[in-house]
């Protein structure tokens, strides 16, 4: 009976198959790479030694029973997109997000570095990060705006095995990826297919388990024991025909282990031959060790194919590791803790940076003790009562306390002056004594001097230009006292495009139409009508407004009241054309709000066709 494992040609589960059995690579990457397209697919060229896992893996561990080794945990209220305004622009086109309440990612992971991945906005929130216990607080998931595929978290370097991080939630968060260092890799001898870290049997094999050894139909006797890895294997009998298998693997070694039998085998690495009749026997432990590329040659770091086939006797296959042969020899220190005050420290493990194996021990480091200040006396003493000096240490900010006397007789007192400012008052002949620091005599008190005031920055109004009362400073400190204010200018001017029925807004009326040939006008643009009774009102704040305007041979009368008093008439025709032609005038009114209103009347300036009416500027 064999156990076959689902086999779907997609990028998604061909990132969570490696994931699972702790391979080295980007899934991505790999596949695009094996089947000619496009390896600039992947959200980020990652080196052989990553694999990216996507928010909700553990949606698929059903379908992957046993691969433990890079999973997803949600708890609480969490919610998963797709192809959505949050998803679009995630990895794999999902995310999961929450409004906190309590609510936690649990990522367990076997490797020795994770990076997580996250989208952020201008209303994200915070979130508690803990590895294996140790807590950092507060990682912020906010930006000003909405951003996709970002790097917000590394555990840094950790020492090779299962490690756990917890994401507790303080409001809205965004899980979309994490990006794990997986070294190794063992992949079981079930793990058939063509795709890297996937065994491809060629002929006649066998598969045997514990559970099912008893069910068994070969004939031979069980080759599967309680100590096989995962409790099952596969084998094969050179009198059965031809045997043999492949696997493809991204590192530098590998090892292929086998149970107690009776074969001989070959190796080759890339097609060339490693090992010539490798001989397995009755003393081969079970999970023994059968071929190591090791001991052929050192591997650069990439994708590689091993192929083992089988020259004689029974050939019993267990497992593959992809291991690290620490080619690249550079190292780091992990676990390091800087000595405190009154707690020893740690010098930290040396571990080899690409797959984190231990490499020596590290030292206890001895606590630094405290490094004192001077002291500051925080209760006085008397004559009747001794009094306190308080001192802090300048590392941990620790303090302690002493006992401190009364024991000054004010030999050493100084002579001390201070001259008085604007704001604050001096003294003269005052004695302080350094040795208690005491002021012993007050002196002579100095008043305060008081601003000598100056404004600075008087504008005069002008015609068209708002003034200014100028600004307040002191001539002797220059400190700033007060602003000024502004003084209105003496006339406004607006143009007839400012249009509307608020205050200094022409109000149009009836038919009235954007002149043309304005070249000359104010702002170079006016109103016109010829519509009997059309009219254009004004409302302003003043003693006079006055209508500048046009003077032509098409013009006629245009009828001028203000707050609806008598009108009066006065004709805009002249035989050659003037522009910004002051045509009205009020008479000196009230200061206050009133109302002007210019009132197109019909009548002809001259002949027939001279009865336009047009509009530029007034002025108030």
């Amino acid at each position: 009976m064999k156990r076959k494992w689902k086999k779907q040609i997609s990028i998604l589960l061909c990132l969570f198959l490696i994931c699972t059995n702790l391979f080295v690579g980007n899934v991505t990457t790999v596949y695009a790479q094996e089947k000619g397209e496009d390896a600039t697919a992947s959200p980020a060229a990652a080196p052989y030694d990553k694999v990216y896992v996507f928010d909700d893996m553990n949606t698929k561990d059903a379908e992957y029973e046993g691969k433990e080794y890079c999973q997803i945990e949600y708890i609480g209220t969490w919610t998963g997109e797709g192809q959505s305004e949050g998803g679009a622009g995630c990895y794999m086109g999902t995310d999961h997000w929450t409004f906190g309440n309590a609510a936690a990612c649990i990522i367990t992971f076997v490797g020795t570095n994770l990076k997580f991945y996250t989208r952020t906005n201008d209303d994200f929130k915070t979130a508690d990060f803990s590895v294996d216990g140790k807590v950092t607080p507060d990682v912020n998931f906010y930006s000003e705006k909405k951003e996709h595929n970002v790097f917000l978290y590394d555990t840094g370097v950790l020492p090779y095995g299962e490690h756990v991080l917890t994401i507790t939630a303080k409001g809205l968060i965004v899980v979309d990826r994490v990006e794990v260092s997986c070294p190794y890799a063992a992949v079981n001898d079930v793990d058939e297919g063509t795709e890297a870290l996937e065994i491809n049997y060629g002929g006649r094999w066998h598969y045997e388990a514990v559970a099912q050894s008893e069910n068994c139909t070969h004939g031979f006797a069980s080759k599967v024991k309680d100590s096989s890895y995962k409790k099952d294997v596969h084998w094969a009998d050179k009198n059965e025909g031809e045997a043999s298998l492949e696997f493809k693997f991204y590192g530098t070694s590998v090892k292929y282990y086998t149970e107690s039998g009776s074969a001989q085998i070959k190796a080759f690495i890339d097609g060339e031959q490693a090992a010539d009749n490798l001989s397995m026997n009755t003393e081969t432990p079970n999970q023994g060790l059968a071929f190591d590329s090791n001991d052929y040659k050192a591997l650069d770091a990439g994708l590689h194919t091993l192929k083992v086939e089988l020259v004689s006797g029974v050939l019993v296959s267990d497992r593959i590791e992809v291991c690290c042969s620490h080619k690249n020899e550079e190292q780091v220190v992990v676990n390091k803790k800087e000595p405190l005050c009154e707690e020893d420290g740690y010098s930290g493990d040396s571990c080899y940076k690409d797959c984190g194996e231990k490499i020596s021990d590290g030292q206890a480091v001895l606590a630094k003790g405290h490094t004192w200040d001077a002291g500051v006396v925080t209760i006085e003493p008397t004559e009747e009562e001794d009094g306190e000096k308080t001192y802090t240490c300048t590392e941990c900010h620790k303090t302690r306390t002493e006992t401190v006397s009364f024991s000054c007789s004010h030999e050493n007192k100084q002579e001390r002056h201070k001259e008085a400012t604007c704001t604050e008052a001096g003294y003269r002949d005052a004695y302080y004594c350094p040795d208690c620091q005491k002021m012993i005599s007050e002196g002579t008190i100095i008043e305060a001097l008081g601003h000598d005031r100056e404004v600075r920055g008087r504008k005069e109004a002008s015609g068209t230009e708002d003034g200014y009362t100028g600004d307040t400073y002191c001539k002797r400190c220059e400190e700033f006292l007060e602003s000024g204010e502004v003084i209105p200018k003496a006339y406004a001017v607006v143009n007839d495009a400012v249009t509307g029925t608020g205050e200094l807004q022409f109000n149009y009326i009836g038919t009235w139409a954007a002149g043309t040939g304005t070249e000359n006008c104010y702002e170079g643009d006016n109103h016109w009508s010829d519509t009997t009774d059309a009219a254009l009102e004004f409302k302003f704040r003043g003693a006079s407004v006055k209508f500048y305007s046009q003077k032509g041979n098409n013009l006629g009368y245009a009828g001028f009241s203000i707050d609806g008093g008598e009108e009066e008439k006065i004709n805009m025709y002249q035989a050659n054309k003037q522009d910004q032609v002051l045509i009205y005038q009020s008479h000196d009114l009230q200061p206050g709000e009133h109302t002007l209103r210019v009132r197109v009347t019909g009548e002809n300036g001259a002949g027939p066709g001279t009865n336009v009416v047009v509009a530029d500027r007034i002025e108030v």
